[in-house]
């Protein structure tokens, strides 16, 4: 069966890709199941290659944590160990402190990241990926880029003018902005992490401890809300739990 484009209304009742979503409770995950399917098949054959993920910006954590359970299912019917994940606070408009901040990080850890697989949710123009792009080919680390969705007028060939000199996967092509993987932007209580552009930290920063409050930190108005972002958090792990194991059942068929 073709999987290039979504199932149609005839061939969906007989489709397994159609169960993807069911049990999913997170609304974007559910809409995005079909999508990250088609991502994690593309990358099927390179889930012994890659020793890193490196994730950019907080949007794209969900994607590279499905793409890490998706390797990691395979890789452990292979014997081999889990892939290694890092995470990183990259993005458009970053202060130049937090790109030495990137840089000082990947380059002290650049001789145990092996090859690397760039995961993120949405290229529009490649100008923000085209950051961490020149960061990694300047201290000489192999990797290939992956993205959920890109702007349809963003290819391999836009993106080699961007510095790009791996391969590049990605499942799905945008038109509009309310499609694809830009529904992940500022989903800042389903990743359970946001983006701060100016400080020197390299990383995200956790959601929950950004939540303020003129009360004192011990009020019980805080302490709910931040245990409601993390019953939310829980929630949209488990769902991505739910869909990597479908899809390693799939791609094992």
């Amino acid at each position: 069966m073709n999987f290039k484009e979504r199932p149609s209304a005839e061939t969906r009742k007989d489709s397994p890709v159609t169960n993807l979503s069911e049990g999913i409770e997170t609304a974007v995950i559910r809409d995005l199941a079909f999508d990250m399917f088609k991502l994690a098949r593309g990358l099927k054959e390179r889930a012994l290659t890659y020793d890193t993920i490196v994730s950019d910006d907080a949007s794209g954590r969900l994607v590279s944590l499905f793409i890490k359970k998706v390797f990691d299912g395979l890789r452990k019917k292979q014997n081999q160990p889990p892939i290694k994940t890092n995470f990183i606070a990259s993005g458009r408009f970053i202060s130049e402190n937090k790109l030495n901040a990137i840089n000082n990080f990947l380059d002290k850890n650049k001789n145990n990241l092996g090859k690397v697989l760039l995961v993120t949710e949405y290229i529009e123009t490649g100008n923000s990926i085209a950051k961490i792009i020149e960061t990694l080919n300047s201290l000489q680390i192999d990797f290939d880029l992956a993205a959920l969705t890109v702007y349809h007028q963003i290819n391999r060939d836009t993106l080699r003018k961007r510095g790009l000199k791996g391969d590049f996967f990605f499942a799905s092509e945008s038109r509009s902005y309310s499609s694809g993987g830009v529904k992940l932007h500022g989903q800042k209580g389903l990743s359970g992490i946001t983006k701060n552009i100016e400080d020197s930290n390299p990383f995200p920063e956790r959601f929950k401890t950004t939540i303020k409050s003129e009360y004192p930190e011990d009020n019980k108005v805080v302490q709910r809300e931040r245990q409601i972002v993390q019953g939310i958090v829980n929630r949209a792990r488990k769902d991505i739990d739910l869909l990597a194991k479908k899809t390693i059942e799939l791609l094992e068929k």
